[in-house]
Parts: structure tokens; sequence; C-alpha cells
């Protein structure tokens, strides 16, 4: 991981490759499970610890692919709700907990706590899993913004259990 800079931590439908770069506006499909932080480099071993210690402690889940929906200031911007939220919620919290513990700023608080909607933007050019798909969240990527227009996975979080 990087030594400062702005942060996410995302589920991804699809494996990535660690150092793998993207466009910003060509994210693959995923769910944010924390959004956009800051860290400065006087947290990163902290944070890593905590990131090795939330694997150990926090079981694989499932999901299910929800009701579609319209989000965004302008409510149009499709998505899918993941219809059971209750697994997916308590991980968003456990790594917001951290970012609290570790006094990460968070660049846009509007959708943490209790405002958390675990859910998937449909994106063009990518297959978008139709309501009533079950996913296997086994793990989390660390995604790095490079800058306005590129990001780079840098990490990928394997949670307990989630090779059986």
């Amino acid at each position: 991981m990087q030594a400062s800079g702005t942060y996410i931590v995302v589920y991804m439908l699809q494996p990535q490759a660690i150092g793998s770069y993207f466009d910003r506006s060509r994210w693959p499909l995923h769910i944010t499970l924390l959004p956009w932080f800051g860290i400065a480099p006087s947290k990163r071993d902290q944070f890593r610890y905590e990131m090795e210690q939330l694997e150990r402690t926090k079981p694989a889940l499932k999901a299910t692919i929800g009701e579609a929906a319209l989000f965004g200031s302008e409510r149009n911007v499709p998505v899918n709700i993941i219809a059971d939220q209750g697994e997916l919620k308590s991980l968003h919290l456990s790594l917001l907990q951290i970012a609290h513990l570790l006094q990460l700023p968070l660049v846009d608080t509007s959708w943490v706590n209790d405002q958390y909607i675990a859910h998937i933007t449909e994106r063009t050019g990518y297959p978008h899993p139709e309501p009533g798909d079950n996913l296997s969240i086994d793990g989390f990527y660390i995604v790095r913004l490079v800058d306005n227009a590129l990001c780079q996975v840098v990490s990928y979080h394997q949670l307990r259990g989630a090779n059986g």
C-alpha cells in the first residue's frame, strides 16, 4: 500500500490484479464498503495491522442482488440494491470503526452508518448481475486514487472462511 493518499474499500464482482490500474470513469462492478478516505504515512502500519485483524475476525458472507433503483442527486444513476443489507452493513461498520480509531478523514460522510446502502451501480460494457443472483463475498480490495482520472488496486484482504 502506498504511504499516503486517498483510498476506498470495495468488494469487486470480478477478481482484480493487485497493482492494476483502471480509469476512474470506468470502475469495475463493485460494492463500496468504505467511501474515499485519506491516510497519512504515520498511520500506514497501524492501518495495515487493523486490516489484518479484520481479515482474521470477519467471516466470508453471502449477499443477494435485490431490486433496481435510481440513485444520485438527480435520481438518474441505475443501481441494484443488495437485498440483505445486514452482513454487508456489519462489514461497513467494522471498516468505519477502523477509520474512526485511526482518525482517517472520510471524503464524504453522507452515506455511512445508518445512511449506508450496499448497492452495485450499473456500468455500460460490464455484465450486470440480475435480481436474485447470489454473491459470495470472501474479501475486499483497497483502491488508491492516483490522480483525478486513474485508480490503482493496491491490496486484497481475504475474509476468514473464504477458502472453506
